[in-house]
């Protein structure tokens, strides 16, 4: 179906915009000529745009029509129906233009539009569409897409227009080539032969590499790189970016050369002990098995109630089981904020808050919550209530052991391990620096079991294992019950009269700070260690300072490199001195109850 001329009205209008670019009336021949080739190539292109396109006969190749040629791609893409693809355009124009010319050649399920033009709701629905429908394979985006969201489930890139800046093209790219991601990222890039957009293209291809590699720490650069792009072009417009190619590719040489001796100081700081430590720590909490058991007991214990999907490793909190009464017992000093849970679930038409402790399945599934530690408010929320509040923090527990064949009267003491910030704000410094130096106690907090007349338990003591098990309802019981049949309290305080009971608890806590010290005195190593770990790091900074003004005029400042040796200084004397807090007590009364042989 075609059109034979151009809509008055829109002749109207690319005359009143040629008109206002020249004043005289004397142009008004060279502006009437304009105006008709202008209306002959807009007809010619809707006439193209609307021809009878299909898979097996796709716009021909040697279209000069960038938006034919992007239909072609999309052709070609599509026709494979578990391949997807996100076009991306710096105008909302020219988006326009191209959802109109998509939706002739396509069915409107296989597209789904996510525009600046759009309110939230809408933008949600397309991108659950794109990310779950498996009809919906043509994503089509201006910039707004680029910024914050996980379309990591396209296999191409179509940038209709080429960014003028490295970071624009960057985060496109960095939509879809997530962490965890599998396979690469195939950008498709129409451009305009023997134009300055051409030119442009091989900066970003052949000096950058920008569509098959990251910038991988030339970022420090892009002003430079944009400077040079502007002086081009203010030089000559239409061939400005061709003169400068090979300079471009010369700089971008230097600058890999500049980010390499930079990694090579930055090598000799690495401590390989802590990486390994790190990555395992990663592993172990990969699945989130780790952390999902107190994280929910907590929650329930505010009256947030969680029920499985279909999916073992995906649960949800609905608002309609929310029990009042125990969040008002719980006495949370700071309440999750669940109408920020609801916008990360973009859940919030059905109210349910719909997430996942594991990694890999939050990578996979954008719409899901990601309940991890500094990644999530509410999450942090339930921790930091876990951690400030005193609920547990001093409780008894009896329990039977078929284990051992004695009673045992037992303390379980957990303490923090903090590297000190006293040294870090006696000089005037934020504690934020402290996240450089946590890793290198090993631990953030240890454990002791403790007899009832001082004796350190060892770690293959049957009680390690006995007291390691969950609560069980039926089985323990509370010994600070205060109401009901059975008040275990008044039981508890006939055993032992103050006096006796201080004097038990003093003795406990004397050999449990004993045992600390002895078990710690190796803090001073690991203070050393620390010391050089920062001088290289230190080393390497002014290293790459020294690289990046070589051969210019001005010397470069190290004010900031001497502010981190300074800070640094302040952490391994935080290091050297920890602070060792006590978190917990439970103490067990266990009754023994394996048979002795006869």
């Amino acid at each position: 179906m075609t059109r034979p001329g151009a809509p008055r009205q829109e002749k109207s209008r690319i005359k009143r915009v040629i008109q206002s670019l020249a004043p005289y009336e004397d142009e008004s021949i060279t502006l009437d000529s304009l105006i008709y080739q202008v209306n002959g190539w807009k007809e010619k292109t809707d006439i193209l745009l609307k021809g009878r396109y299909s898979y097996h006969n796709p716009p021909s190749e040697n279209s000069r029509s960038r938006t034919l040629q992007i239909i072609r791609a999309l052709y070609k893409i599509t026709s494979q129906a578990d391949l997807k693809v996100i076009v991306f355009c710096a105008w909302q124009e020219t988006l326009e233009v191209l959802e109109e010319a998509a939706k002739w050649n396509f069915s409107e399920k296989k597209i789904a539009r996510f525009s600046s033009d759009m309110n939230q709701e809408s933008l949600e629905k397309a991108a659950d569409r794109f990310q779950t429908e498996d009809d919906c394979q043509i994503l089509l985006s201006d910039e707004l897409g680029g910024e914050g969201r996980n379309f990591q489930i396209a296999d191409f890139i179509i940038h209709v227009d080429i960014p003028w800046t490295p970071a624009v093209l960057e985060q496109r790219i960095g939509r879809v080539d997530r962490l965890g991601r599998s396979g690469k990222v195939v950008s498709i890039i129409p451009y305009a032969k023997g134009t300055v957009e051409e030119d442009l293209f091989e900066i970003w291809e052949n000096a950058f590499n920008l569509f098959t590699q990251s910038m991988s720490g030339m970022e420090i650069a892009l002003e430079d790189i944009q400077d040079k792009l502007s002086k081009a072009l203010l030089n000559s417009v239409r061939d400005g970016l061709a003169r400068i190619k090979d300079q471009m590719k010369e700089h971008a040489k230097e600058l890999r050369e500049i980010v390499e001796e930079e990694r090579y100081f930055e090598q000799g700081a690495i401590n390989h002990r802590r990486r390994a430590e790190i990555e395992a720590t990663s592993r172990r909490y990969q699945d989130g098995s780790v952390i999902y058991r107190p994280i929910l007991a907590w929650a329930e214990l505010a009256g947030l109630t969680f029920r499985y999907t279909n999916n073992p490793e995906v649960l949800y909190f609905d608002p309609k089981s929310f029990d009042r009464t125990s969040y008002e017992n719980a006495r949370f000093v700071d309440p999750p904020n669940m109408e920020q849970a609801l916008l990360r679930s973009r859940r919030q038409h059905n109210m349910v808050i719909t997430g996942t402790f594991n990694r890999d399945v939050a990578i996979k599934e954008e719409d899901l919550v990601f309940f991890a530690p500094g990644n999530d408010r509410w999450t942090d929320a339930i921790l930091k209530n876990s951690l400030e509040s005193d609920r547990g923090r001093c409780c008894g527990i009896g329990r039977v052991a078929l284990d051992i064949d004695k009673n045992l009267f037992i303390f379980d003491l957990l303490y923090s391990i903090l590297v000190n910030p006293r040294p870090l704000y006696c000089n005037g410094n934020n504690s934020t620096h402290l996240f450089r130096a946590q890793g290198y106690l090993q631990t953030p907090t240890y454990r002791i079991l403790i007899s009832k007349d001082g004796e350190v338990l060892p770690k293959t003591h049957p009680a390690w294992e006995i007291t390691k098990r969950h609560f069980i309802r039926t089985q323990d019981f509370h010994l600070g019950k205060r109401d009901g049949p059975k008040a275990q309290i008044q039981e508890f305080q006939k055993q032992f009269n103050p006096n006796e009971w201080s004097t038990i608890l003093r003795g406990v806590i004397k050999a449990a700070e004993e045992k600390i010290k002895e078990e710690f005195d190796f803090v001073e190593d690991l203070a050393e260690e620390a010391q050089e770990e920062f001088r290289h790091q230190a080393a390497g900074q002014k290293a790459a300072l020294q690289f990046l003004y070589a051969g210019k005029d001005c010397q470069p400042s190290f004010a900031e490199v001497d502010q981190f040796e300074k800070i640094s200084a302040d952490l391994v004397e935080g290091i050297r001195k920890p602070i060792f807090e006590l978190e917990s007590v439970c103490m067990w009364m266990i009754e023994g109850r394996l048979k002795k042989n006869e």
